[in-house]
C-alpha cells in the first residue's frame, strides 16, 4: 500500500472502525466486565493483589545499553529480549507551565510567562527567573521519591523554547558552542542512574499544536494552519526533532520520543488526515537521524484518531491515549476500540486522571490486567484542592508562592520561585494517592477490588453525560 493512499478510503475505514467500536459498547460490559474479570490472567488468587507475569521487567540498576527499548508487535522489549511495561508518572509543570498546576498568576501559558517577563525585565533576566523556577520545581529529591515508589518510567513534557531562544529556530548554546540540552540531559542522567526510563514529550511545538495553554499559549494554536506561517512552524518543529533525536539517538535511558502532546485537542474526523500527515513529517524527521528509538504518537482523544501505521510504513511506533472522563464505561470502550483496530502496536496511557466514578484502583488495575503501560498526570502540583491529581501537592501553608507575572518585582519572584518552591519545603505527599500508585507500580491487579466497578452502569452513563454538560440526579 502506498505511503499516501487514497484519502477517502482511509477515512472510510476510520469511520467504520468508530461505528463498530461504538456498537460494541454493550458487548464490552458483558465480555470485559464479566468474563475477563473472572478469567485467570495468570493470577494466583481472586482475593489478593498479585503481580502480573514474570516476563515484565522493572529495572532498578542503572540503565545500560542492554536496556535499550524497541517495539515488537504490541510490546516493548529491551535488548535481552525481556518485555518492559512502563509504569510511572509525568513531570508536568517543570519545563512548561500550566497556571492551574503551577505557582503562577495571570498567565495564559508558558509563552505568555516568557513574553511578559521579557517585556518587563529584559530577555536575559526573564530567562534567569525561569531557570530559577526550573532549578527548584523539580530536583534530585523528587527523583528519589519517584524511584522509591517503584516507578520505572517518567514522561517529561518540554517545549521548543527550552532549546531555542526565539520563534525562528535559533538554538540556545553552551559556552563551547554546543546546543544546550542541559535540562533534558540532567533529567535523563538522573533517571538513568535510578533505573528509570524517560519518554521525551514535545508538549509545546513551534506555533503551538492546539489552542490550549499546555501547548504554550491559550487560544493561539497555528501549527496546523494552511498558510506559509503554518508551513514554517511545521518545518521548524521537524528540525527541532532532528536535533533532539540526533542528541539522544544512542541513549538507552530514553525509551521513546512522544512527537506531540494532544495535537488539535478535538475529535473531528475531517481533520484527522492533516494530523496523520503532520505525524508522518515528524516521523520522517526523526528517522533521518535515529533509526532505533521508539516513537509515540498521541491519540486525541480516541484510538480511532490515528491511522493503521502500515498506511504510512511506520515502524517501531506506539500510540498514546489520554483520558480524563469520569466514567468506567469510557475506559472500557477505549479497550474495545483498541482490540477492534488490530494495529499491532503497543498502546500506552500517557496521561490520565480517573474521576470519582472511575477511581484510581479500578483504572490502574485494568491497565495492569491488560498489560498497558501508563504514566499518571501528574507528579507535582500547586493546587491544594486537587488532592487526587498530584502525588505531591502544596502543604496548605499561608505562604503564597504564586508569581503575579504582571506585577511582582524581581525580588518577589526570586523569593517565590527560590528554595521555597522545593518539594521538601512547601509540599507534602498525598498519602492515599501515593499508596495506590505504589501498589499498582508493581503490576498488581486486584480482581476482587475491580469487579464491582463494572456494574456501576448508571454512574458510567452519568459520567459520560456530565462530560457533555448534562447532569442527572
Amino acid at each position: 500500500m502506498s505511503k499516501h493512499q487514497n484519502t477517502e478510503e482511509v477515512m472510510n475505514k476510520k469511520i467504520l472502525s468508530a461505528i463498530v467500536s461504538l456498537s460494541l459498547i454493550a458487548a464490552i460490559i458483558v465480555s470485559c466486565g464479566i468474563f475477563n474479570v473472572f478469567a485467570d490472567n495468570g493470577a494466583a488468587s481472586s482475593d489478593a493483589a498479585v503481580a502480573n507475569g514474570d516476563s515484565t521487567v522493572y529495572p532498578r540498576a542503572p540503565i545500560t545499553d542492554e536496556d535499550f527499548i524497541t517495539i515488537k508487535g504490541e510490546k516493548f522489549y529491551n535488548q535481552r529480549g525481556e518485555e518492559v511495561v512502563f509504569r510511572g508518572t509525568n513531570v508536568g509543570g517543570w519545563l512548561i507551565q500550566e497556571e492551574w498546576i503551577c505557582p503562577t498568576r495571570n498567565s495564559d501559558g508558558q509563552y505568555d510567562i516568557l513574553t511578559t517577563l521579557t517585556n518587563r525585565f529584559g530577555a536575559e533576566e526573564a530567562e534567569r527567573l525561569i531557570s530559577l523556577y526550573e532549578d527548584n520545581w523539580f530536583t534530585e529529591y523528587d527523583m528519589d521519591i519517584i524511584a522509591n515508589m517503584g516507578f520505572n518510567c517518567i514522561r517529561v513534557p518540554f517545549w521548543y523554547r527550552n532549546l531555542q531562544s526565539d520563534d525562528n529556530g535559533t538554538w540556545k548554546r553552551t559556552a563551547d558552542g554546543q546546543l544546550d540540552f542541559s535540562r533534558l540531559d540532567w533529567i535523563v542522567e538522573q533517571a538513568g542512574k535510578r533505573g528509570i526510563y524517560v519518554i521525551i514529550d514535545l508538549h509545546g511545538a513551534v506555533g503551538r499544536q492546539s489552542n490550549k495553554d499546555h501547548s504554550g499559549l491559550s487560544g493561539d494554536g497555528h501549527y496546523f494552519d494552511d498558510t506559509p506561517e503554518g508551513d514554517r512552524y511545521r518545518y521548524l518543529t521537524c528540525n527541532l526533532w532532528v536535533e533532539v533525536a540526533k542528541h539522544f539517538r544512542h541513549n538507552p535511558v530514553v525509551a521513546a520520543y512522544d512527537l506531540m502532546n494532544e495535537p488539535m485537542c478535538d475529535w473531528v474526523p475531517a481533520k484527522h488526515l492533516k494530523l496523520w500527515q503532520a505525524y508522518d513529517e515528524l516521523y520522517d524527521a526523526v528517522r533521518r537521524v535515529d533509526l532505533d528509538h521508539s516513537i509515540i504518537m498521541c491519540c486525541t482523544w480516541t484510538p480511532g484518531c490515528v491511522p493503521n501505521p502500515n498506511y504510512y510504513g511506520w515502524d517501531n511506533v506506539a500510540y498514546s491515549l489520554h483520558n480524563y472522563i469520569d466514567s468506567p464505561l469510557v475506559y472500557l470502550a477505549e479497550f474495545s476500540m483498541i482490540n477492534t483496530l488490530h494495529y499491532n502496536v503497543p498502546f500506552f496511557m500517557g496521561e490520565f486522571k480517573p474521576g470519582s466514578r472511575a477511581p484510581w484502583s479500578f483504572v490502574l488495575g485494568e491497565y495492569n490486567r491488560l498489560n498497558y503501560g501508563w504514566t499518571t498526570w501528574s507528579y507535582k502540583g500547586y493546587a491544594s484542592w486537587a488532592t487526587d491529581w498530584f502525588i505531591v501537592n502544596t502543604a496548605g501553608s499561608d505562604t503564597d508562592l504564586r508569581v503575579d507575572i504582571d506585577n511582582d518585582s524581581v525580588e518577589e519572584i526570586e523569593r517565590k520561585w527560590g528554595e521555597a518552591l522545593r518539594t521538601e519545603n512547601s509540599f507534602k505527599i498525598m498519602q492515599e494517592l501515593y499508596d495506590i500508585q505504589v501498589k499498582y507500580a508493581t503490576g498488581c491487579y486486584d480482581r476482587k477490588d475491580n469487579v464491582r466497578y463494572y456494574f456501576h452502569i448508571k454512574d458510567s452513563i452519568a459520567g459520560i453525560l456530565a462530560y457533555f454538560g448534562i447532569h442527572i440526579g
